[in-house]
């Protein structure tokens, strides 16, 4: 097993302090966790932590506008540069003073640090610049803050920077030093600190928010109070002329002026700011989790929402102005919020207290851990983000594990319970009770899942329960102190024996299935901290708390090996240590272990600084780990420093908040003396430790619960599982059971994944020839190199030549799009395999050549042993009795082997397709079924085998089809007497299916045929040959086939087989091609009607998402059936001869509203459409639209109203088309639309939030009218000006309210605005010119005693009188 495990990745926690930043891209978010800083990739829902670490925790991080340097900088001031495309530290800085504040200029030139009280400018590291000696330059040197600066800000040139500071002051400075002087400036005025202070994107307006709720607004103008008089006595000379020679008026003297000041109002502290320059857009947040969006410089409130109860201590705004960062301290949260959806784009949060336990899931990709908060976290190992989080324990949860097939999650707690969580649905689903109320310190699960164990801290007892009922089914007893761990044998006969260790130094193995359960403990020198039972079961590994590892044997109870681990655990120095660490008793043992999936390795953690790798058989260390290199940790410092000891003791241990400048910073709301529950607590400081360590299923990484977070290590730089699903333990055991199984794929894949060579190499051979396209064809593409590089080192020592060449072709011709795109990732594996070509596969090439005559004697000879075999399979057709059951049996097994032949061996399948016999005697097996079709009870015996095979030839037909051509007319005939017995059969079959007293049997093997039939004349329609079918095919049989699939029958018919469905649906789609065969059926009404019935039924009937109305699957994926009837009904509806059937039908009647909800989900998720279609489709839509016929007479029923949505949002889903737009355009229909969004702006009135008592009316329609206008309005001045004209731009404008009947109407009204303005002048000032005309009747402000009036075409609001007596 591999050794060199590396960093990867931190779960468990995501935000601990300081800024949180964008990088340029605004899809990425880089977020400080303690010393460490971890990246989310917000798209592709990835994350990685870097892997290096500052010591102390990170107090400010930065990264330039490129993207390229990342700077972080910990709470001592000390630096670190990295590349952040290539994650390598670059250098190490020390600024030699606190810094709460860096950023990086807009050009990328240089960086501002906010040093203490002193701002420090430096020029970026760059190779193209000046060659210096050292990386960091400094470029200027700031004083004149009289405390700490609390942000940095740039102007969008770079040339001026902003700082605030506690000071309650803001200061201007400039980067170029010949101005510094000029351009420095204090801007004062607020009362308290100076939370964060911004630039608008012109640079003239700077915006400064302080921590009471203040926000000043700041323009460079001069003194509106000065008088003109007092400069005009400045003397003469000193006063400038014009070209007349006269003297000028003095200027007034102009600096940076508040010009608007604005409060929040809010009852808590600011705490931090951040503005988006572009859209003008200002967020808060405030220390009881509330933050606040406005626009500035009107100052209005956009949004109001919370985050909880605890401070918002930080917030960033992405790069387009949409997505805003939000990092909470006290909790670890951090919130990505889409503020024009209001959606959370990410919403995470660590957990609260230190975590106890983990474990993996047994396909790895997903690791669990449960903490002292009593919450379950479930991570995802490839994304790093939380899944789900349970919160049902009432107390701390000690252990988790998960069953077998990993859908089920059980957890102990000290609240005395033990809980099962299905993992599918996230729900506890069964909760376990002790008799008396006891704590559980421990946990394990047997591998089948059916029994669950845990240990108990109070009366020493191991409790055992039935997953299935819940019951208790055993108590062990016999252990003489606490149980402090337990372990279950994962293979064979050790899946039933379980291990438990005690407090009372001893290890006790029980056989949980057994009858007696006196068990003769294995006694111990040392209380037993941990406990792994090796996978096999016949070795169990032991941690005592005197520092060694312990092997036994299981069978016969001896001591096997043992490891003295004392000398390989680094041990640190605690702040009140009074000796030194070498002398230190603490952390001298391990509390948790694992073995690998081998058995070979065992990794060991504990109350210290090291994570030990050891060799289990020879007994040695392979490699440690350092856990930690964080000062503000306890146990990570071999020496202390001895400035930092006072006499009060040590300096970091010391009640120092009675200093803090804040007052919310030296109140102490904790409870004193608490150690747990809180981190930030007084007088405690946190120590390092792991508390759980697990291996991965395949041993390729590991993760370890240690106070920082949960720490994943694997031996590459990326995280190894890949998101594949499997549902059982990953072992070389369990690959060799699953290709028993002849499970294949899931064998290949679980052979790669432990990347054991000996174990592919055995399942790579093993793999029939007959399953490789399906394997190659379904394999992950994370494999496809792996495999191809597997095969290229094999084939050069291996004599399966032909068996290496079928692999590769197959591989191939499955990902050869993959494999082009990304060509260097296979270069290595591509050149192996074109050695092997070169140098083997020529020759046997040359070989084949030089024997084709004697290769097409034998195919031949095959060809008519094949032959041979049909005629058997007609004569025993023929005969009966009872010796007919054994031919039968023995016909079957021919027919299968022949039918392998023809699906593998393309020449065979074309030979026995140009053979006229096979045909013939094909043909002559039919057409007895059919003579003898209704002879028989379909219950016999003999008849079902005779069913059978007929479904076989069928079968052999469909795959003998595939090998025409169109030279092949000597066959014609014959093909067509074999369409018209198939099809004869196909109806007879559907005709017995419909009979409701078949047994299931007899309907499945109905089904079967039928299916099998269905894709012969699929194949037969996709020939040469299959186009002179297609308008002379059984028109019955299409009408059988629709009427069964739509439910048209007699009340007692059998339910309809998706089977069924699924290849008739295939059949018809191929039918539909034909010009011939769609006009037919759509001038045949009832047939039509059928049709469409058919396609309705099974998109409701088999459809994944049955329970959702037709119109919201849009935003579901589709599954089969339903992207064949997207494919049917997409050639149906764009077909002319469609507009004319649409023009003939009433849109009210019968299933007409179903039609079109099932027309407007097919024009949805259909794209792209070409020209040709999207004519076809507006003309039946604006015919249909035509037909409604809706003006200010119209009654606004709700069937009404659903017609009209469904032909309005399908012509809105296809105006993304220049086509749609020019037709709507040309006909007019621009201004239908809006007469439209007029009338129904009078008769449907708005439904505000207050009014949810009442009912919707007419939903929906003006918000998808307005999304068309939008369409037509973006970039075309000539519509633009035609709104105008047409008062459009006021109806869209009184749309631009909240309106429950129309959802986001007020969003779209306003992105139709927008683009009704944009580059048109003349709409501009129209809407500059827009004054208010008159009130409406607003009950809430009348109630109030609020009087609106209009004055000057501005709205005023009069207050309501005061009181005279206060009781009124």
């Amino acid at each position: 097993m591999k050794s060199d495990f590396q960093f990867s990745n931190l779960l468990g926690t995501v935000y601990r302090q300081g800024n949180l930043v964008f990088i340029n891209d605004g899809n990425t978010l880089i977020s400080p966790v303690g010393n460490r800083v971890s990246v989310f990739d917000l798209i592709n829902n990835k994350s990685f932590t870097f892997p290096y670490e500052h010591r102390r925790d990170v107090a400010a991080i930065t990264v330039n506008k490129q993207g390229t340097l990342l700077m972080s900088v910990d709470e001592h001031g000390r630096a670190i540069l990295v590349n952040f495309k290539a994650r390598i530290v670059l250098h190490h800085f020390n600024f030699k003073s606190p810094v709460k504040a860096i950023e990086f200029s807009p050009d990328g030139h240089y960086f501002a640090v906010g040093c203490g009280k002193i701002l420090q400018i430096w020029r970026t590291p760059n190779v193209l610049g000046d060659k210096q000696f050292a990386p960091f330059v400094r470029h200027a040197y700031y004083t004149g803050h009289y405390d700490d600066i609390t942000s940095v800000s740039w102007s969008g040139d770079s040339q001026f920077v902003l700082t605030t500071s506690k000071d309650m002051t803001t200061r201007l400075y400039g980067v170029d030093r010949d101005r510094m002087d000029e351009v420095r400036m204090t801007l004062g005025g607020h009362r308290d600190d100076v939370v964060n202070a911004f630039f608008d994107e012109a640079q003239e307006v700077i915006y400064t928010v302080s921590k009471d709720g203040a926000l000043f607004r700041w323009e460079y103008t001069s003194d509106p109070k000065s008088k003109e008089d007092e400069y005009e006595e400045e003397d003469e000379e000193d006063r400038s002329t014009d070209e007349d020679g006269r003297l000028q008026k003095p200027k007034k003297p102009e600096s940076w002026r508040i010009v608007a000041r604005h409060y929040f109002f809010s009852h808590s502290k600011l705490k931090c700011a951040a503005f988006h320059p572009k859209s003008n857009i200002l967020v808060v947040g405030f220390s009881n989790g509330e933050f606040r969006l406005y626009e500035l410089p009107t100052f209005t409130l956009i949004q109001q929402l919370s985050m909880g109860q605890n401070s918002v201590n930080t917030v960033s705004i992405n790069a387009s102005g949409e997505w805003l960062a939000f990092g909470s301290n006290t909790l670890g949260q951090l919130l990505v919020y889409e503020w024009q959806s209001e959606s959370y784009i990410l919403k995470q949060q660590g957990h609260f207290d230190a975590i106890n336990a983990l474990t993996y899931s047994p396909d790895g990709s997903r690791v669990v851990t449960a903490a002292d908060d009593g919450k379950i976290k479930i991570w995802d190992v490839l994304s790093g983000f939380c899944l789900a989080t349970f919160e049902e324990h009432s107390s701390a949860v000690t252990s988790v594990r998960f069953a077998k097939r990993g859908q089920v999650l059980f957890s102990s707690s000290l609240d005395g319970t033990v809980r099962a969580w299905d993992l599918i649905r996230f729900r506890n689903f069964r909760t376990f009770t002790a008799p008396e109320r006891v704590q559980f310190g421990c946990l394990a699960v047997d591998p089948s899942g059916e029994v669950v164990c845990a240990g108990s801290l109070d009366d020493f007892q191991i409790h055992v329960w039935s997953v299935q009922t819940g019951a208790l089914l055993d108590s062990l007893a016999g252990h003489e102190g606490p149980v402090s761990c337990l372990s279950f044998g994962q293979e064979g006969e050790a899946a039933t024996t379980l291990a438990s260790a005690s407090w009372d130094k001893t290890i006790r193995v029980w056989n949980i299935f057994g009858r007696s359960q006196q068990v003769e403990p294995f006694e111990v020198y040392s209380e037993v901290l941990a406990i792994d039972m090796r996978p096999d079961g016949k070795e169990v590994a032991v941690s005592t708390l005197n520092g060694q590892i312990l092997f036994w044997n299981v069978e016969n109870g001896n001591q096997t090996n043992f490891i003295d681990a004392k000398r390989d655990i680094q041990v640190g120095r605690y702040s009140d240590d009074r000796f030194e660490a070498k002398n230190s008793k603490r952390g001298k043992c391990f509390s948790t272990i694992s073995y690998s999936f081998d058995g070979l390795s065992l990794i060991a953690a504990g109350d210290n600084n090291s994570i030990c790798l050891y060799d289990v058989k020879n007994s040695v260390l392979l490699r440690k780990f350092t856990v930690s290199l964080n000062m503000n940790l306890e146990g990570t410092l071999k020496k202390l420093n001895s400035k930092n000891l006072i006499e009060g003791g040590p300096i970091d241990l010391l009640d120092r908040d009675g200093e803090n400048s804040d007052y919310e910073d030296r109140v102490d709301l904790k409870l004193p003396g608490s150690h747990r529950g809180d981190p930030s607590v007084r007088n405690i400081k946190a120590a390092v430790r792991v508390t759980s360590i697990a291996f991965s299923p395949g041993a390729s990484s590991f993760a370890a619960a240690s106070t920082e977070g949960l720490l994943i290590y694997s031996v590459d730089d990326s995280v190894n599982f890949d998101p594949f699903d499997l549902d059982i333990d990953i072992t070389p055991a369990s690959c060799l059971e699953m290709l028993e199984e002849r499970e294949f794929l899931i064998a290949v894949v679980m052979s790669f994944r432990l990347n054991e060579r000996y174990l592919i190499h055995r399942i790579y051979e093993s793999i029939p020839l007959n399953e490789i396209d399906l394997i190659v064809a379904d394999l992950p593409k994370v494999y496809v190199e792996r495999l191809l590089r597997f095969i290229g080192e094999l084939s050069l020592e291996s004599q399966h030549i032909e068996f290496n060449l079928i692999w590769i072709k197959s591989i191939l011709a499955a990902h050869g799009k993959y494999i082009s795109a990304h060509k260097f990732e296979f270069s290595v594996a591509t050149r192996m395999i074109q050695r092997f070509l070169a140098r083997i596969a020529k020759d046997v090439v040359k070989t084949s050549v030089r024997n084709g005559y004697l290769a097409e004697f034998l195919l031949d000879t095959r060809t008519q042993q094949d032959s041979i075999r049909i005629e058997e399979i007609l004569a025993t057709l023929r005969s009966d009795g009872d010796k007919v059951l054994e031919d039968y049996r023995h016909n079957l097994d021919l027919l299968s082997a022949c039918l392998s032949q023809a699906n593998s061996n393309a020449g065979f399948r074309r030979e026995i397709f140009q053979s006229q016999s096979v045909w013939v005697m094909l043909n002559q097996i039919f057409s007895f079924y059919l003579e003898n079709s209704d002879a028989r009870v379909v219950q016999d015996e003999i008849w079902q085998y005779r069913t059978r095979t007929v479904r076989g030839i069928s079968l052999l037909a469909r795959s003998m089809i595939t090998a025409c051509t169109a030279q092949d007319s000597s066959v014609q005939p014959y093909v067509e007497n074999t369409h018209r017995n198939i099809s004869s059969i196909t109806r007879v079959s559907i005709a017995k299916l419909c009979d409701s007293s078949l047994s299931d049997s007899t309907r499945d093997l109905y089904v079967k045929l039928i299916s099998s039939n269905f894709q012969f004349l699929t194949n037969l329609m996709n020939t040469k040959l299959g186009d002179e079918y297609h308008g002379t095919i059984d028109y019955k049989l299409a009408q059988d086939l629709l009427r069964r699939i739509a439910h048209v029958r007699d009340p007692g018919d059998a339910p309809l087989d998706l089977e069924f469905a699924e290849h008739g649906l295939y059949l018809i789609n191929s039918l539909v091609d034909n010009e011939e065969f769609s006009f037919t059926l759509m001038d045949d009404q009832e047939t039509f009607n059928l049709f469409l019935n058919a396609l309705l039924n099974s998109f409701e009937e088999f459809s994944t998402n049955a329970a959702i109305e037709i119109e919201a699957a849009k935003d579901q994926d589709l599954n089969e059936i339903e992207l064949l009837i997207v494919s049917i009904c997409s050639k149906i509806i764009t077909k002319p001869r469609f507009v004319t059937w649409i023009d003939t039908m009433d849109p009210f009647d019968g299933n007409m509203p179903n039609y079109l909800k099932l027309f407007q989900t097919i024009i949805v998720n259909r794209d792209p459409w070409i020209s040709d279609q999207l004519i076809v489709l507006m003309t039946w839509l604006t015919t249909l639209f035509d037909r409604l016929n809706v003006d200010d007479n119209s009654v606004l029923t709700a069937s009404l109203n659903k017609v009209l949505v469904s032909t309005l949002d399908s012509i809105a889903s296809i105006c993304q088309y220049e086509e749609v737009r020019q037709y709507i355009s040309e006909y007019h229909y621009f201004v239908k639309f809006l007469d439209l969004l007029k009338m129904l702006s009078i008769k449907v009135p708005r439904k505000a939030l207050k009014d949810s008592a009442s009912k919707i009316q007419f939903p929906n329609t003006k918000s998808i009218i307005v999304e068309i206008l939008t369409f037509l309005v973006h970039k075309n001045f000539k519509v633009q000006e035609a709104m105008r004209d047409l008062q459009g731009i006021e109806v869209i404008l009184n749309n631009c309210n909240i309106d429950e009947n129309e959802p986001f109407i007020k969003e779209r009204s306003i992105l139709c605005i927008k683009y009704l303005l944009e580059n048109n002048q003349a709409n501009q000032d129209f809407v500059a010119k827009l004054e208010a005309k008159k009130v409406t009747d607003d009950k809430v402000l009348s109630e109030a005693g609020y009087e609106v009036n209009i004055v000057d075409g501005k709205v005023k609001l009069k207050p309501p009188k005061p009181r005279s007596n206060p009781n009124e």
